[in-house]
């Protein structure tokens, strides 16, 4: 008998716990969260009917995942991927990609030139980084032939890319990148994040 009760005490409290979950991060139907097991009062709860719930409902939480390479990359005068991060969706929604680091550049005196990075969905693509075309996945950074020759003249990037994501999908977002004029190149602390959002704002 008190394992009956303790067991029925148990359930009472995942289903509270659930109900407060659901109701904290303000879910609703309108989100499109589609919790499988709905109960009434009387009837009998399984484990896994709680778990299937459970899970309905983590899948639509937010979720992180970083990645963090080397803390120097060494950049290359030709077009070439630096650094990378892979995700599966755990529920439909957005993804919010972000690129963040700096580049530090060995410039040449009486040398103009150019360093950029680009964020896309296809390694080695650099196609924001061409000149004038405008570009939000990209930061380019140049210089005069006036400019000093300089030891790791430092650019700091940031880029942000937000992307639709279906449930269970697999994704892989490249930092391409490449420079010219300089006597070398490198990427320092640079870091890729991915923020998955369950759903857009109304």
């Amino acid at each position: 008998m008190k394992t009956l009760r303790k067991n029925r005490w148990t359930m009472i409290h995942a289903a509270c716990l659930l109900v407060t979950i659901v109701l904290g991060t303000g879910f609703n139907a309108d989100a499109g969260v589609s919790i499988p097991n709905t109960f009434s009062p009387s009837t009998t709860i399984s484990s896994s009917q709680m778990n299937a719930n459970f899970t309905a409902v983590a899948n639509q939480m937010p979720a992180v995942k970083q990645s963090l390479p080397e803390i120097w990359i060494v950049m290359s005068t030709t077009a070439s991927q630096l650094s990378s991060i892979a995700f599966t969706a755990p529920g439909t929604g957005y993804a919010m990609i972000f690129a963040t680091g700096s580049i530090a550049i060995n410039t040449l005196a009486s040398t103009s030139g150019v360093a950029c990075v680009d964020l896309d969905a296809t390694s080695g693509y650099i196609e924001g980084c061409t000149p004038k075309v405008g570009s939000d996945t990209a930061v380019r950074a140049m210089w005069p032939a006036t400019f000093p020759d300089m030891l790791e003249y430092s650019v700091p990037y940031s880029i942000i890319k937000v992307i639709p994501v279906t449930s269970g999908a697999a994704y892989s977002y490249y930092l391409n990148g490449y420079y010219a004029g300089a006597a070398g190149a490198s990427l320092f602390q640079s870091t890729m994040t991915v923020l998955f959002v369950p759903n857009a704002l109304p």
